[in-house]
C-alpha cells in the first residue's frame, strides 16, 4: 500500500490546524497583566501630550486609566502593541515643531493677558521678561522688543514669573517681541 498520499494529507493537516490555532491565539485577548502596564503607559503618553502642548484628544488621548485598561482587555496584544506604537510616533512628531527662525509677537499676551514689562514684580524688567516670553514659546531668546509705556491704563498686564496681574495706570508692557530659534 502507498502511504505517500496519507503522509501528505497528514501534512497538509496539520499544517492548516497550526494556522488555525495561531490564528485563534491572536484573537485571545491580552492579559490583564499586560493590560495593567498599557493603561500605565497610555497615561503617560496622555501626560507626555500635555506637557509638550502637542493639543491631541479623542480615545487614543485621555487621562481615563480604566478606559485605556477595559478597552486592552477586550484586544489582542498586537492591537494594545499598536497603539503604543502609534502614539509613541505621534509624540515624536510633536516634539519637533517647525518654528520659523525668527517671529514677531506684537502685543504679547500670556493666558489671554498683556504681558508685563517685567519678568517679577518690578523686578527683571525688559529683556529677562521678553527672553522668558520667548522660551515660554519654544525659541531659544528675544532678539529685539519694544516697550508699550503704561499700557495698564487701558488693559491690565501679567507678570510672566509669577502670573500676578498688574492693573494700575503705572504698569507697562510690550508692544512687541521678536524671537530666535
Amino acid at each position: 500500500m502507498n502511504r505517500q498520499p496519507l503522509v501528505l494529507a497528514a501534512a497538509v493537516l496539520m499544517t492548516v490546524s497550526a494556522f488555525s490555532i495561531a490564528d485563534t491565539t491572536d484573537a485571545i485577548a491580552a492579559n490583564p497583566e499586560f493590560c495593567a502596564r498599557y493603561a500605565d503607559r497610555a497615561l503617560m503618553q496622555q501626560l507626555r501630550n500635555r506637557s509638550l502642548g502637542c493639543g491631541y484628544y479623542g480615545p487614543r488621548w485621555h487621562r481615563n486609566w480604566g478606559a485605556h485598561f477595559a478597552w486592552c482587555v477586550t484586544q489582542p496584544r498586537w492591537k494594545a502593541r499598536r497603539e503604543i506604537r502609534i502614539r509613541r510616533q505621534m509624540l515624536r512628531q510633536c516634539r519637533r515643531p517647525v518654528l520659523p527662525r525668527t517671529r514677531t509677537f506684537y502685543a504679547p499676551r500670556i493666558g489671554g493677558v498683556r504681558l508685563d514689562w517685567c519678568r517679577f514684580w518690578a523686578r527683571q524688567c525688559g529683556a529677562p521678561a521678553a527672553n522668558a516670553f520667548c522660551r515660554a514659546r519654544g525659541y531659544r531668546r528675544a532678539i529685539g522688543y519694544r516697550k508699550a509705556v503704561d499700557v495698564g491704563r487701558w488693559e491690565p498686564t501679567r507678570v510672566i514669573g509669577s502670573g500676578r496681574i498688574c492693573s494700575g495706570d503705572f504698569c507697562d508692557g510690550f508692544r512687541r517681541i521678536t524671537c530666535v530659534r
